[in-house]
This record gives structure tokens, sequence and C-alpha cells, in this order.
């Protein structure tokens, strides 16, 4: 199934009876022999056929697997065997290359080896390589480009068992972008959404959802977004614990183009109203990495605006300074507008908004610490620049708020809330975070397909 190596030995039947391991270990060589002759046939018939026979083995990853012997196999496996198994499907599909220890799945794969199962399991698919293999969207689209990764990835969603509870990473990615890869090229109308799936979204999928007027799946839980070559935040950690003076107010760098016409326009207001003024400091050019950390280890307020998504890197890169981030949040441009919740109203109580921000359940606020506008007020910059003017004692007290918290933004912080959330799911068989919804499909993915 698209290369994903089912025919070792998976230890998945240790230290059972002998009679019954026997016979289960029987019904698995049938199962893995017949894996392993479909994999065959496949790749013969892509090898003869060329693309035709890639799309055949996409048409058959993508199609639910009915082998009554394998779903009884899975159900007979104990939480420990299953792990074993979803670890091998993944690690066999995507084997660990990556040379950056600080790359954000390589490192929450080894914070789950040193986990116990407890009733849930970890998806090991590392979406952003996936959707990187796709290279150009546009040329892709235009040319069907058929991707071995994320045909390895269908397979491997198709061999899971469902009756249990998993959860998964967004890094860098998104189900709007995972659904347009997919279903443009590969498996039109394939649905990646599952009842017993968790998903730990980097892109503010519910913060995106609220700024359109739409209630939150229960299943998407925020977490911070972490660059994937750029190594963690110690650079900036080093520096911060360096700084003793903060000169700059307010910093903000980033690239201006019509794509994003939000951050133009308030980029330009900005440097019409701050000209002259040495305190702010507004780049839009590119900057070297170790000129980007001392700028902002050394600045009080750091403007983080909504690119693509609403989170950028920025946020937790500010907050790792030291500095408060002003966070101008903008929506996404292809979600259809329901009723708007991004009046004035709303956005005059910020803590109404932390839900929607990582680790807002478990006792992290990002309002007692960082600032959410919305891009499209029509007094933003007024905004801005009442922000930049608060009082020193009230910067301390929201630094002193940030300086206790910010140690769970971390790769390491991120699993463990991961874990920690899982827990009370099990437990619980609740989802404490998100407005509950009526449907069987997450209100996003309706969204995205209307």
């Amino acid at each position: 199934m698209g290369g994903i190596d089912c025919t070792g030995d998976t230890g998945l039947l240790s230290q059972r009876p002998a009679a019954a391991g026997m016979r289960r270990y029987a019904a698995l060589a049938v199962v893995l022999f017949g894996f392993a002759c479909g994999a065959l046939v496949t790749e013969f018939s892509r090898r003869q056929s060329g693309v035709k026979g890639q799309v055949q083995s996409i048409a058959y990853a993508s199609t639910p697997h009915t082998n009554s012997t394998h779903d009884g196999l899975m159900a007979m496996m104990t939480d420990e065997e299953y792990r074993q198994y979803v670890v091998k499907l993944c690690a066999d599909a995507f084997p660990d290359q990556s040379k950056d220890v600080q790359d954000p799945d390589r490192a929450y794969r080894q914070e789950w080896e040193r986990v116990a199962p407890h009733g849930y399991f970890y998806i090991l698919i590392p979406f952003r390589a996936v959707l990187d293999e796709w290279g150009d969207p546009v040329k892709a689209l235009e040319q069907r480009t058929i991707s071995p990764s994320i045909v390895k990835a269908i397979g491997i969603w198709e061999s899971l068992d469902w009756s249990r509870k998993h959860f998964v990473f967004f890094t860098q990615v998104s189900f709007s972008s995972i659904n347009l890869f997919t279903w443009s090229t590969h498996a039109p109308g394939f649905i990646w959404n599952k009842d017993n799936l968790i998903i730990f979204d980097s892109r503010l999928w519910n913060l995106a959802l609220a700024l359109k007027g739409f209630t939150s799946p229960t299943n998407l839980f925020p977490v911070p977004l972490f660059h994937s070559a750029v190594p963690g935040f110690e650079d900036i950690d080093r520096c911060a614990r360096r700084t003793t003076t903060r000169e700059t107010r307010l910093f903000f760098a980033g690239t201006i183009d019509s794509k994003r016409r939000t951050r133009d326009v308030l980029v330009h207001g900005l440097k019409k109203r701050f000209r002259g003024i040495a305190d702010v400091v507004i780049n839009t050019k590119k900057v070297d990495r170790e000129t980007f950390v001392k700028a902002i280890c050394h600045t009080t307020f750091v403007l983080c605006v909504s690119g693509t998504f609403p989170p950028t890197f920025m946020i937790y890169e500010a907050m790792h300074a030291g500095a408060l981030p002003i966070f101008v949040v903008d929506s996404l441009p292809y979600l259809p507008n329901k009723k708007a919740l991004t009046t004035r109203k709303s956005f005059s109580n910020l803590k109404s908004m932390d839900r929607f921000m990582p680790f807002g359940d478990d006792g992290v606020h990002f309002s007692k610490f960082g600032i959410m506008l919305r891009s499209n007020d029509p007094d933003l910059i007024d905004r801005i620049e009442a922000v930049i003017s608060m009082k020193h004692s009230e910067f301390l007290e929201r630094q002193k708020y940030l300086k206790k918290v910010v140690k769970r933004f971390t790769t390491s912080g991120a699993f463990q809330y991961a874990i920690h959330t899982m827990d009370r799911i099990v437990t619980t068989s609740s989802y404490p975070l998100q407005v509950p919804f009526v449907g069987n499909r997450s209100i996003f993915e309706n969204a995205l397909s209307a």
C-alpha cells in the first residue's frame, strides 16, 4: 500500500498464551501476507503502467479496508500491541530523517516514546513534510501531481482501528491545506476527520472560525506554532536572560506584499503615525536571525500580524524574548461569512478570546500578558498607540505572568498538554474546551466543502 512495509515481525503477540498466540500469529501471518502481496502487485502495476499505476494505488489506499480478519485482529490487540502496530505503520512509511533535533514532529515522536499507553494513540505522520513534497501548489494542481507521501498517509489512515481514540499534531498545516491536497489530486471526498480523532492544531482554526461566526469543533485543540527548520527558542531564551534594558517600545519585522493587504495597510499607517519616533521600529526588510533575536529581546511590545493563517511565529518568539505580543488577528479569507463575532463589543472583553489560544482551557490566559486586536477595527492604529503607552507597572505585571507560563510554549510543553488533554477525554469522555456543535462532520469540513 503505497510503500508501507507490513511484512516484518511486529512483535505484537509476545507474552501471550501459547495456543492462543499460535492462532493469532497464524491469522496475523495470513493478513500480512495478503498486505505484502497487495503491495507487490501495486508496485508491479505502477512500474508497468506509470502514472496509471500510481492512481490505481491511490484508489486502493483511499478505499476503506473491510477485511474482517484484519479488523478482528486489531480488536484483539492490547493497548501496547496496538501502539506498536501504529508506531510501525508510521515509522515504515515515514522514517525519522530529520537532522534538526528541534524539528517539532521529531520532538513529538521522541516524547511519545517515553509515554505509557493510556487508551489513546499518537499517529506519527509528519503532515508538514507530506505537503512540502507537493511543491508549488499551483503547478501541482495544474499537473495533478501524484505524491507518494499522501498515498502512504491515506494508507495508514485506513489501516487504523478507529474504534480507539487517536490524536495527531498539525504542525504548520491545517485541514484546509490537507483537504485541498487530497481532494484535488488524489482522493476526492476522502474524509480525514474521524469521531475518535483529536487534533492539536497550530493554525488556531477555532479562532479563525470564531472570526467568521462559526462554532468550534469539539475535537480541535490549539497549540503553539513552531518552526520546522529554525531551531527552537534557545537563542532567544539566552538573549532574553542577558537583556537588562528595552530601548524599543514597539517592533515589527516582516515583508509586505499585495497578498497580505491587511498587513500592508497597517504597516503603512504605522510608519506614517510614528515617523521620526526612534523607539518605534517598523522593519519591512529581511533581517538575519541574530539581528532579529537581538531586536525582539530589546523591545517592550512586538507587533504580530496574521498572515495566511491567524497565528504567526512571532507571537511565540516575542513571548520567549520577554516582550508582550500585540496580536492583530485576521480571519481566513476563504471561509464563508456567518454572523460576525468580531464586533467591537465582543473584542472589548479579551478574556472571551483566551479559549481560542494555546492552553486556554488549562489555566493559561493570553489576555493576561498579550493584547489581541481585530484587523478590521477602524481605530486599530489608535488602539496600538494606546497599548504601547500603557503604564510601566502594568507592563511589569503582564511580563511577570508571561514568565510564569512561557516555559509551556515549547514542543515538550505542547506534548505534555496533549497527553493531559487526552487523559481528560478518555477519563471523562468529554471535550472540555470547545463549544458543542450538532452533526457528524466538523463544521470546518462543511465550510471547506461548501
